[in-house]
């Protein structure tokens, strides 16, 4: 066997440990965390990568594993006329001609192998292989290529709403690359791609979704830029290109994938997002979805319909671990793939001594002639030397910070964070400062943190020390200070929570919620994106925030609220509903009433605005509103009745009804994840319909009925993309000419009914 073929079955053999590796790692750790399972399986594929490299720079460990051969060789003196093989390091029994014919003296004659050529079909099968690696790559290229010209046809989305939004989640993730937002009618689902410079595409009927549906899709796209998926995926690609032969590479790959949707799935829960609501959210992207063929192999794609229904399954499982792996596991974890690359790839099994077992390091041979080609000798690693190697000690620190410092009450505390952080502040009776930073983030270890006393009380100052293209991080400080001391806030971004503290509160940061509780004095701060919250205090001053909702409740004084484009909204508790019963309500600065609740059955009399209404699951009843009405639950019923404005009404599960009024400017917007749709309107109405339920095969027919004559068509084939196999039953047309809105229905195993009202 010449090297090349000795090297390439020893590369296939060393993978395939790699890959078995991977997936035993892989099913022990499969009721862990998506996080964790997306590191074991982006370390795998990332550890076949480099084990060809390995092997070619790394030393050879010679193990003594195979049998001894019981035919023994004699020793070749320098008398002998022999030809050793080159770059030989030891002389192979079987390499002895055995034949009578001896050279004087009685020794053997040991016959070099021409190496001039490959066997026919090694080199046959080379180029197989290497063909295989063209197609990969190509097609890899071919994906890049496409949604680069995706990317040049699409339009940014550069509206304040949009950028704002945008802001906030990549604030709240820890991105601080610049991320472009485009729209695109050549994709039908959200998807990001791009490593050094990451782009968020969206299709074109982004353009008509509701506030809380945009920000779970970009907070999604935004978790898998803070993860780095684009490159893992890349990653994936040049490990399907060098072992494209391997069933296990594509299963490995596969795997990551998944475990990367489940991983941002479960980032958007832990961020506040109710399972059943993100569930609904999930059902609506993929309703347009589609497969992406070739671009879709070097991007990550929100909702792939192939995964739909397990992810599903994961999301409404509450019972599913969904830590999020800290950065000193992923270093630990990338710390011992690279030794176990290292001893894999070094791992180099030679025969048994025929003598005795132990380990056979390299046969010199004794005198060779001037004429003998003798090659270099090789480099050996012993197995006994091995096991005295000890680990390199980290040297680089802890990634958590504590101190505490000496202070006189009514000094300020000065906050400058140049690298941002998520900031959790609350008052004490004590007359101390304790901080306990936790950095996070790929340039945690690049951050400085320092809190000293000062002449006005005490500062907290956070820097990056050295300069680098690109810099992330992910910190949170939880403060205790005392309970009369002031604030001065300096901050790139990330939130802060401030509660039980008397004094002045002013600065601002980059982007980040802020949230006050129990705080006496005067505040001034205010945020470039997020929601500011302010309860059971007595302050003055004002609160604002670029873009998101302002909420001031059981606050006494004068302290005012402004938002570049959400609401801001004056409390008032106990707001009394048609049932008598009494819940939490807002009544917004838009006149809507706004109700968010975790579970629960909502009721309504009339209103004189609109409302705005979210449940974790329940069902919602509103008897009447004049404007606008927006209502989501994860499952249960939804009735409305009577509104004058626009409808956007969503369920995970169940029935919907709604009347609406007016001739020719309400936009009616339903979906259900499971149930019936009845849309009353004017018999009068000028509108558009735009109306598609289906049905499974168990479930039965499902049908739209119409007061209007409508057209209606069904698909003869059951299309199975979005998991459960379903037909679809769908009409678009218009009545009275449809110079008005437009009335969009979208359910699952239920009727849509078109009624005529008044």
């Amino acid at each position: 066997m010449n090297p090349t073929e000795a090297f390439a079955i020893s590369l296939l053999a060393k993978a395939t440990v790699i890959f078995f590796v991977g997936a035993t790692v892989g099913f022990f750790l499969r009721n862990r965390s998506a996080s964790m399972l997306r590191t074991v399986w982006a370390l795998t594929l990332a550890a076949a990568i480099g084990l060809p490299i390995g092997m070619f720079f790394t030393p050879a460990w010679r193990v003594a594993v195979i049998p001894a051969d019981n035919i023994s060789v004699a020793p070749i003196s320098n008398t002998a006329q022999t030809a050793v093989e080159p770059q030989s390091s030891m002389i192979n029994a079987q390499a002895v001609n055995r034949s009578e014919e001896q050279e004087p003296g009685g020794l053997p004659t040991v016959r070099q192998t021409s190496g001039s050529a490959l066997p026919e079909i090694p080199v046959f099968l080379a180029a197989i292989w290497l063909a295989g690696i063209a197609a990969v790559l190509g097609r890899m290229a071919l994906g890049i290529i496409g949604l680069n010209r995706v990317a040049r046809r699409s339009s940014e989305l550069m509206d304040a709403e949009w950028q704002r939004l945008l802001y906030k989640e990549a604030s709240l993730a820890g991105v601080t690359d610049v991320v472009r937002l485009l729209s695109s009618g050549d994709v039908s689902t959200p998807l990001t791609f791009g490593f050094r410079s990451p782009k968020i595409i969206l299709p074109e009927e982004s353009a008509g979704w509701h506030e809380a549906h945009r920000a779970v899709v970009i907070r999604h796209e935004m978790a898998h830029i803070a993860s780095a998926d684009a490159g893992a995926c890349l990653v994936a690609g040049l490990a399907a290109a060098i072992y494209w032969f391997h069933p296990m590479v594509w299963i490995a790959a596969a795997r990551l994938r998944r475990a990367q949707e489940r991983a941002c799935d479960d980032r958007v829960l832990t961020l506040g997002v109710a399972p059943a609501d993100y569930a609904g959210h999930l059902l609506e992207v993929a309703r347009s979805a589609r497969e992406m063929g070739m671009p879709g192999f070097v991007s990550v794609a929100m909702a792939r319909p192939s995964q739909l229904e397990g992810r599903l399954l994961a999301v409404l499982n509450e019972s599913n671990d969904r830590a999020t792996l800290t950065s000193r596991s992923r270093a630990a974890g990338f710390a011992g793939a690279v030794g176990a690359v290292f001893l894999l790839s070094a791992f180099s099994p030679v025969q048994r001594s025929a003598e005795a077992s132990g380990t056979v390091t390299t046969t010199d041979v004794a005198e060779a002639s001037p004429a003998t080609p003798v090659g270099p000798p090789a480099r050996v690693i012993e197995s006994s030397l091995v096991s005295q190697t000890t680990a390199t000690k980290n040297n680089a620190g802890d990634s958590v910070v504590d101190k505490t410092i000496t202070v006189k009450p009514g000094g300020t505390l000065l906050l400058d964070l140049e690298t941002g952080a998520g900031l959790t502040i609350k008052g004490s009776k004590d007359s101390r400062i304790h901080m306990r930073a936790s950095l996070g983030g790929p340039d945690w270890q690049n951050t400085t943190v320092e809190l000293v006393p000062d002449d006005r009380g005490a500062r907290l100052v956070m820097r990056y020390q050295a300069e680098k293209p690109r810099r992330s991080s992910s910190h949170h400080i939880d403060l205790t200070i005392p309970e009369e001391y002031s604030i001065r806030l300096k901050s790139a971004g990330g939130g802060m929570t401030l509660t039980d503290v008397s004094g002045e509160f002013t600065g601002s940061t980059g982007g980040g919620n802020l949230r006050i509780e129990r705080a006496n004095g005067s505040a001034s701060l205010s945020t470039g994106g997020g929601s500011v919250s302010v309860s059971s205090s007595n302050l003055d001053g004002s609160v604002s925030t670029g873009g998101g909702s302002v909420v001031i409740q059981t606050t006494n004084g004068n302290l005012r609220g402004s938002s570049g484009s959400g609401n801001v909204v004056v409390g008032r508790n106990g707001l009394t509903f048609a049932s008598g019963s009494a819940r939490d309500g807002l009544r917004g600065s838009d006149g809507k009433t706004y109700i968010s609740k975790s579970g629960g059955t909502v009721s309504l009399g009339n209103l004189d605005g609109g409302a705005d209404i979210n449940t974790g699951g329940g069902r919602i009843t509103i008897a009447g509103a004049n404007g606008d009405v927006k209502a989501s639950t994860g499952g249960g019923d939804i009735r409305v009745g009577s509104v004058s404005g626009t409808v956007d009404l969503s369920t995970g599960a169940g029935d919907v009804s709604v009347a609406v009024t007016g001739a020719s400017s309400n936009r009616v917007k339903v979906s259900s994840g499971n149930g019936k749709v009845i849309v009353t309107v004017p018999s009068d109405v000028s509108a558009s319909l735009d109306l598609e339920t289906a049905y499974t095969e168990k479930h039965g027919r499902t049908r739209i009925l119409s007061d209007w004559d409508v057209s209606v068509t069904e698909t003869s084939e059951w299309d199975s993309s979005e998991g459960t196999p379903r037909r679809y039953v769908r009409s678009r047309t218009t009545i009275n000419g449809g110079r008005g809105g437009v009335i969009r229905v979208r359910t699952i195993n239920g009727d849509i009914v078109i009624r005529r009202g008044n």
